[in-house]
């Protein structure tokens, strides 16, 4: 024991050393716990508030569906990198310009290069009253038919519209050859009176002449029409109509406008039938064109209540609705009041919708070519037809000669679109509360008098 103490005693510090060590590890292990759970406690907090940083800078990618019923192309939740930014903004751009062009494209197949047919008169006419009426005067007498220098009738020029030949001098031309063909019976024969077979190869021949001379100009000419297939209503009653002559007072400028709406519907109507009759860019004759005869041509008035004073009861005083703006909703379709989806008398602020009926006499078997030469001429829907029979020999009777083709009448229901991009900046303030459309501002300066434009198709 005491050779056991004297060795402690020797080595004290020794035995100090591992006491503390053994106590040291215990009481360590015991405070580090808690330290490590704070460390542990504060780096977590500090990692979450990175992540939530990190997350804050996350970003939605999106392209937007170029037309309705399509997709558009979108990424989440995704970091913002230089090169993706880059690609959606290029896209981006790349689209916008793609749709301008095709919209400016559309506008552009729409108006065909078409203004007014009397320049300094439309939207705003001079403040000077004179001047402004002496434009009018002009806008009237373009369209008053006068030797085939008329605005209408260089329309029916285009497409080389005729009249069968005059009853009268097909008359007398047969007349003619029936006392050429009398005289020289006689003189081989010396009868005064001719053998029943002499007097019906003369019919037979005379009928043959006949029938010749109404086909000289159905193989001159491209389509049977002339002014008269046009209405011959107001033009708060039918459309398109024009003035058959001057009217007593000095037209207002309203109704110039309105024959001027008349005349661009007039224009698409006649290079509809142009396209219909056309081959390789060239006008068919009569006897080999699709379409014959025009019978006739009868459209809707562009709904305009206030200027006709037959404003709808049911609106009061107040402006006609304006109906959706397209650049904020869709147009929803309607086929149980029309075919196209578009309602006639539907106002809204990207077009105006025109309706006509035509009756025609076609070669059946290629109507379905009016469908596509609707097509190519404009913003036409065929939205309705009917077909019937012709008595071909009753109007060859009146000197309508068609060919050997067989024909029939059909009667079509037509659906113009006017994109209001290019007809709003020449609206009239008349018109314009009506159309849901601001004012024009006032010029600051009369407006200079112009010369006409030239009336053709455009």
């Amino acid at each position: 024991m005491k050779n056991a103490m004297d060795f402690v005693k020797k080595r004290w510090p020794l035995f100090v050393s591992v006491l503390v060590i053994v106590v040291a590890l215990p009481v360590a292990w015991f405070f580090s716990q808690g330290l490590n759970s704070k460390l542990k406690q504060r780096q977590e907090s500090e990692a979450n508030s990175l992540i939530t940083q990190l997350d804050q800078l996350r970003v939605t990618y999106e392209l937007p569906a170029p037309l309705a019923g399509m997709e558009p192309l979108s990424e989440s939740g995704v970091m913002p990198h230089p090169r993706r930014t880059e690609f959606y903004r290029s896209q981006l751009e790349r689209q916008r310009e793609l749709l301008g062009s095709a919209t400016q494209e559309i506008i552009d197949f729409n108006r065909k290069g078409r203004g007014p047919l009397v320049e300094g008169l439309f939207p705003i006419e001079p403040e000077d009253g004179s001047q402004a009426q002496l434009l009018r005067l002009r806008m009237q007498d373009v369209l008053i038919p006068r030797d085939g220098r008329s605005a209408y009738e260089q329309l029916l020029a285009s497409v080389r519209a005729t009249r069968p030949p005059e009853p009268q001098r097909v008359l007398d031309q047969l007349n003619d050859t029936r006392s050429r063909l009398f005289e020289r019976e006689r003189a081989q024969s010396g009868e005064v009176r001719l053998e029943p077979d002499e007097e019906a190869a003369m019919t037979q021949e005379l009928t043959a002449q006949r029938i010749s001379l109404y086909a000289r100009p159905a193989q001159e000419f491209s389509i049977y029409m002339d002014l008269d297939v046009f209405p011959k209503g107001t033009v708060f009653e039918a459309a398109p109509t024009f003035p058959r002559q001057a009217t007593a007072a000095t037209p207002s400028h309203g109704l110039t406008f309105l024959w001027q709406l008349d005349y661009w519907l007039a224009q698409d109507l006649i290079g509809f039938l142009r396209e219909a009759n056309s081959r390789g860019g060239r006008l068919l004759p009569i006897v080999e064109a699709p379409v014959k005869r025009v019978l006739s041509i009868e459209g809707r008035p562009l709904k305009l209540n206030r200027l006709s004073g037959q404003r709808d009861e049911r609106m009061g005083s107040d402006s006609v609705e304006p109906g959706p703006d397209p650049a904020r909703e869709l147009f929803e379709p309607r086929f149980n009041t029309a075919a196209s989806g578009r309602e006639a008398d539907w106002l809204n602020q990207l077009y105006d919708i025109r309706r006509v009926r035509m009756s025609l006499v076609v070669d059946s078997s290629r109507i379905p070519q009016l469908f596509d030469a609707a097509a190519r001429q404009n913003l036409i829907t065929i939205v309705d037809l009917d077909i019937q029979p012709v008595d071909v020999w009753a109007h060859l009777e009146q000197g309508f000669y068609y060919g050997t083709d067989h024909v029939v009448q059909l009667d079509i229901e037509l659906e113009l679109i006017y994109l209001r991009a290019w007809t709003a900046p020449l609206i009239p303030d008349i018109f314009r509360q009506e159309l849901g459309l601001e004012y024009h501002p006032k010029p600051e300066s009369d407006a200079e008098e112009d010369d006409f434009m030239d009336p053709g198709l455009g």
